[in-house]
């Protein structure tokens, strides 16, 4: 009976689960904020993106071919 109360007790107070815990979130309150930087260029990459073609589609034709053009816009957009 001694031995089962010492055990209860020192299960009580190990502190061990509760910094495991702490370290967790810890852990993803850093990755929480590298998605949200992440989200960020993404997004404003893909604002560039839609100005750019909203640009091209305004703006008379330089004599470029469309796929031509097309290429261009790829190669722009993976410059990152």
């Amino acid at each position: 009976m001694k031995k089962k109360m010492e055990s209860k007790s020192s299960s009580v107070t190990d502190a061990t689960p509760l910094v495991d815990i702490q370290a967790a979130i810890q852990r993803l309150r850093k990755e929480n904020k590298e998605m949200d930087i992440r989200i960020g260029v993404l997004d404003y990459e893909l604002i560039q993106a839609r100005m750019a073609e909203a640009k091209q589609e305004h703006s008379p034709s330089r004599g470029v071919s469309d796929e031509e053009e097309s290429d261009e816009d790829e190669d722009s957009l993976h410059s990152y």
